[in-house]
């Protein structure tokens, strides 16, 4: 059986200010990475995308409120996996 990956386009930097000028979050404290496009496409990410794109997610020391989940949160998941090491 062939998986079938839903891949989304990295987000405009408009998009990401706009999201966060919503989450109330100042710019320059925001440290997450924008995914790449090799992220993208690895089955990973795309499993942890889909998994939290629903998510309202809180990131206490980024910004203030609950956002929707972004490529931003799906990478540092992401690179958390790949630095510890762990194989899937």
């Amino acid at each position: 059986m062939h998986t079938v990956y839903e891949v989304h386009p990295p987000m405009s930097r408009e998009a990401i200010n706009q999201m966060r000028h919503e989450c109330e979050m100042e710019p320059a404290t925001f440290n997450y990475e924008d995914p790449t496009l090799e992220m993208q496409t690895d089955p990973l990410w795309t499993a942890i995308w889909n998994e939290i794109k629903t998510w309202d997610i809180n990131v206490p020391t980024e910004y203030a409120g609950y956002c929707g989940a972004t490529g931003n949160h799906v990478t540092a998941i992401y690179k958390a996996i790949k630095n510890a090491g762990i194989t899937v």
